[in-house]
């Protein structure tokens, strides 16, 4: 009897600490952040860009194959898959604000240029994928619960950046999100700011999952100021890059940041020495999903040419097609002057037919962990600390007994 009771207690401390090591382990699967729509099978298709100018409008339940432009305030978007093979899916001009909740952005069939844009933006719950980049960040911006992965261009030789800010942008703030910049590539950044068409400040990115690009993270001046108030705290930093994890200039505060992979430090500038595999310079393979992608409804067009760059007037905001090069060099070699061109102005359709249907998306196992493995292991320990004791007790019990 006594060699069995200490056989169990022996078996249950060993199974309890295996599971310790395997939740608490680099490579562990996490649960992810995913936004995304909320209820694909309710959607109707509108053909051609959609335009709002009503203030209050709520737009929910559609599958915009164009692009969607907001002018109008208070706008309400819910529910609603858009994409293009055009220069912007969506995008809130000067003058206009807009709420979104559980959007897709990015066809694979449809790969555009720009996930979504503009100032004056509460969005919760995006997935944006097959843009060449995520979010353009404006100004009075706040993400949150925003996954940002697979980043493709209809371009050759693009710079594909998760956030993105190119000038003109104060007061915006993303957390909760995962932002990858990885495709077919590294990409250029998952994180790229420079002031190239106006000062920046105020830019907060928080309790997020970072990864892929030249530099991973870069602030730079653009020729408008060095950016100030940029802030990344308690981000959890991955292990695909080509330089470095930060490039910065000025004053950039990187708080509380940490390796994803092993819970340690990331410091600025810095190489993960912990990491499984070696990162840099490494070739890149595209992120799978658990999930399929979402694919275009059966008479969904394999590219779409209505939602080309509008006019712009003196309510809206200044939008221009830049060939601004976002290549992040190696340290010895100094980036290229930036060039911007006029946009070309167009004109939209937009009609109501068929219903159709966006599989939904799940992140890649361990995109971004929402609870602390550490702390998890400890509790673990702990768990298997009581057992074993409330297990000796026991058996103390039966020996008085006897």
């Amino acid at each position: 009897m006594r060699t069995r009771t200490v056989s169990l207690i022996t078996s249950i401390a060993m199974m309890l600490f295996a599971a310790w090591v395997t939740l608490a382990s680099p490579n562990a699967v996490q649960p992810a952040f995913a936004g995304g729509l909320s209820d694909p099978s309710i959607l109707t298709v509108q053909e051609g860009t959609l335009n709002v100018a009503e203030d209050g409008a709520v737009i929910e339940n559609l599958e915009i194959r164009g692009a969607l432009r907001i002018t109008g305030k208070n706008v309400t978007v819910r529910n609603v898959w858009v994409y293009t093979s055009g220069p912007w899916t969506i995008l809130v001009n000067n003058g206009g604000s807009a709420t979104f909740d559980n959007i897709e952005i990015g066809n694979a069939s449809a790969r555009g240029e720009r996930g979504i844009g503009g100032s004056n933006i509460t969005a919760r719950n995006l997935h944006i994928h097959y843009v060449e980049d995520g979010i353009k960040l404006g100004s009075n911006t706040s993400y949150s619960g925003v996954t940002v992965h697979d980043l493709y261009s209809p371009k050759s030789g693009p710079h594909s950046d998760a956030v993105q800010i190119d000038g003109g942008t104060s007061n915006a703030t993303i957390s909760n999100s995962s932002l990858s910049s990885l495709g077919p590539s590294l990409g250029n950044a998952a994180v790229f700011i420079k002031s190239d068409l106006g000062p920046i400040s105020n830019v907060t990115i928080k309790n997020s999952y970072l990864n892929g690009g030249n530099y991973m993270n870069a602030v730079r001046d653009g020729g408008n100021g060095i950016p100030t108030g940029i802030r990344f705290i308690n981000n959890r930093i991955g292990d695909d890059y080509r330089y470095g994890i930060t490039r910065f200039q000025g004053d950039v505060e990187w708080t509380g940041n940490v390796w994803a992979s092993t819970g340690e430090p990331a410091e600025r500038g810095g190489e993960n020495s912990g990491a499984t595999t070696t990162t840099t310079n490494a070739p890149v393979s595209t992120i799978t999903t658990t999930t399929p992608v979402s694919a275009p409804t059966t008479t969904a067009p394999a590219t779409d040419t209505s939602s080309e760059e509008p006019e712009t007037s003196s309510d809206e905001i200044t939008v221009v097609t830049t060939t601004i090069d976002e290549t992040i060099p190696p340290p010895t070699t100094m980036p290229q002057a930036a060039t911007t061109t006029a946009p070309p102005s167009t004109t939209t359709s937009t009609t109501t037919v068929e219903s159709g249907f966006a599989a939904p998306f799940t992140p890649p196992p361990g995109a971004l962990p929402t609870s602390d493995r550490g702390a998890l292991g400890l509790q673990l320990v702990a768990a298997a600390a009581a057992i074993v004791a409330i297990t000796l007790a026991g058996y103390r019990l039966l020996l008085i007994r006897r």
